[in-house]
């Protein structure tokens, strides 16, 4: 602080939280300063007086101050999953939410650090609680992306600092339906009741195919599971008409990313021929 007193008069610091402390420090051409360890005063308010008196002895009116002391950091994490699975297709690849939680106070900034093959820095603002940024991450290579977030409350503490890892894949999987499909594209009465459908996709296993079967009129859906690469389903057709039967067959990998659609039309035929 500051005092017109002389020099070396003695400048009494009482410095009470949860006890006191008491101090002296000297006025040298018109200022006077004090370190102060307050590391055994709990955290909350803190009062300071100081007092002076001239070399007469005439005393200075008091002076006072009140610091607040908060030695502990705040809460800081990224939510889990961010975009419900910890994944990003091609159809999220340019709003990816990134977001969690802090105890932080309002109005405090997380600082976050996107890494992939390239490095996105951005900031977040803590408001009742919570934090969130929508990161365009289209211009990062498809593989792993890392990322960290800090931050400090108000007095600047900070937090430990959080990380997570997104993967990225905007790859559409490969899909087909095996052709021929009953050796022939061809279903007759001995076969109607077990059509064996099949195809290849390179979707990660126990990923769902859903196949749709119609005749123009009846339509029946199922679905399939991928198994090493390989899908398969046995169809039970007898309430379908005779004539063409057109299957379509859909599916997406483990980011959501949907392969093209896969199309077979068979031929059904259940009508045995007239011999005479």
């Amino acid at each position: 602080g500051t005092s017109n007193a002389e020099d070396d008069q003695t400048v009494t610091l009482t410095i009470t939280g949860s006890a006191t402390i008491i101090v002296t420090a000297t006025v040298t051409g018109g200022v006077w300063s004090y370190t102060a360890d307050i590391s055994s005063l709990a955290d909350g308010s803190i009062s300071i007086a100081a007092d002076v008196s001239d070399l007469a002895g005439n005393p200075a009116t008091q002076a006072t101050k009140t610091l607040f002391k908060e030695t502990v950091v705040p809460t800081l994490a990224i939510d889990n999953p961010l975009m419900t699975d910890n994944l990003v297709n091609e159809a999220e690849k340019t709003a990816v939410v990134i977001s969690g939680t802090s105890n932080a106070e309002d109005g405090q900034t997380v600082t976050l650090w996107i890494i992939g093959s390239t490095t996105l820095n951005a900031t977040a603002t803590v408001t009742g609680g919570v934090w969130t940024y929508p990161a365009d991450i289209s211009a990062m290579a498809d593989g792993n992306i890392a990322i960290t977030a800090d931050v400090s409350d108000l007095v600047g503490n900070p937090a430990a600092q959080a990380t997570k890892t997104l993967k990225k894949d905007i790859v559409a999987p490969t899909f087909t339906i095996d052709d021929s499909l009953m050796t022939d594209n061809k279903v007759n009465d001995e076969e109607q009741d077990a059509v064996l459908i099949s195809g290849t996709s390179n979707a990660e296993d126990n990923q769902i195919i859903t196949l749709t079967i119609t005749d123009g009129s009846i339509t029946i859906n199922v679905t399939a599971t991928v198994t090493a690469g390989v899908w398969t389903q046995t169809v039970y057709m007898t309430t379908l008409a005779d004539g063409n039967i057109d299957i379509t067959a859909d599916v997406s990998d483990l980011a959501g990313n949907p392969a093209t659609q896969a199309t077979r039309t068979l031929n059904k035929d259940t009508v045995y021929p007239t011999l005479t």
